[in-house]
């Protein structure tokens, strides 16, 4: 046995702060608190639907959300380690290829990234993915870094997951 790894991450609150740009943007064309904002989001509530009882134009909260969006730097500089000793990464994310695709732009110079997979091509709780994964990258082992305890808590035999 080799004992390769992959290394895999979330995107969203976990490489890059989402869930931060989604609530000021809220905040800053509704004149809402953020905070009240921010938990209507970790009840992962539709951002549409948010904005629509906000009184506000979806595209325009996407918009600012997108100026507004930073990079997690002590994340992002953890995982440089893995590409400084060969170690590909690869992007599990949940949200959409489109915005998955965006939101890597914001990293992109800062983090050699292997792949990315949205929901349109990957689902974290389907066995069969990970497995295609594993496969793919020919590793024994996946660290898995991600936010959320439910979501991102990945019941397979070959994967770890590890919830910052």
């Amino acid at each position: 046995m080799s004992n390769k790894i992959l290394v895999a991450t979330d995107l969203h609150n976990t490489l890059v702060k989402s869930n931060d740009a989604w609530a000021a943007a809220y905040s800053k064309l509704s004149g809402t608190d953020e905070n009240a904002v921010l938990d209507r989001l970790l009840t992962k509530e539709s951002r549409r639907m948010i904005a629509e009882d906000l009184g506000v134009s979806y595209d325009d909260v996407y918009n600012e959300y997108r100026k507004l969006l930073k990079p997690n730097d002590r994340m992002i500089e953890f995982l440089r380690y893995f590409n400084y000793i060969g170690i590909p990464i690869v992007i599990i994310s949940s949200a959409s290829k489109f915005r998955v695709d965006n939101d890597l732009e914001l990293i992109k110079n800062s983090l050699q990234i292997d792949s990315a997979y949205s929901k349109e091509t990957f689902s974290k709780t389907e066995k069969k993915d990970w497995d295609r994964l594993i496969t793919q990258y020919n590793c024994d082992h996946v660290l898995y870094f991600g936010n959320d305890k439910d979501e991102d808590n990945i019941i397979h035999d070959k994967v770890v997951s590890i919830i910052i």
